[in-house]
């Protein structure tokens, strides 16, 4: 930590959890210390040697080549904004947007992910079993192949108010067993 500039530079940073296991390197900005506490934190990292199970929705924690993550966290009102992640996975760029707040009655999430193309075999990977399980057995049973390009994820949510997900994609060279 350098006080005169209010930074935080994290040389290594190891994260060891059950959802997530990361290295970290990266810095991070307080924002409004004239009183000595921050208002607000602005940050870049870079992640390496990723591994994610969140909430064990996987049998096995996923694996991902890195990341990188520029955020905005505000204390009050209690806000964090991803101005963008950049997520690696072989070889393909996943790029992720989100903000996250506090409100009165409950949190408002935002989220946006997009992916210029996806190998099926890696989408049944990342696609959690317990995620539309019936969908999802079809797709195994009866896709042979496939070519998902222009993949769009987005989640609204307002507290009290039921989740909005988009999720869209463009295909080509189908291959697939309609009729048993």
């Amino acid at each position: 930590y350098t006080p005169e500039t209010n930074l935080i530079r994290f040389k290594s940073l190891a994260l060891d959890s059950k959802w997530i296991s990361t290295r970290i390197e990266g810095k991070a900005q307080l924002e409004g210390m004239e009183d000595g506490w921050p208002d607000a934190l602005t940050s870049q990292f870079r992640a390496t040697a990723f591994e994610a199970n969140p909430l064990g929705i996987y049998d096995a924690p996923i694996a991902l080549e890195g990341a990188t993550l520029d955020m905005r966290l505000t204390l009050d009102p209690f806000s964090v904004r991803l101005g963008e992640m950049s997520i690696t996975d072989q070889g393909q760029r996943i790029a992720v947007t989100a903000e996250i707040a506090a409100e009165d009655t409950g949190w408002s999430v935002s989220a946006a992910t997009q992916v210029p193309t996806i190998d099926p075999d890696r989408l049944l990977e990342l696609w959690p079993q317990s995620l539309k399980p019936k969908t999802r057995s079809w797709i195994t049973s009866n896709v042979q192949d496939v070519d998902l390009d222009n993949i769009q994820f987005v989640l609204r949510a307002e507290p009290g108010q039921k989740a909005e997900i988009y999720l869209g994609f463009a295909f080509d060279n189908l291959v697939a067993r309609f009729i048993k």
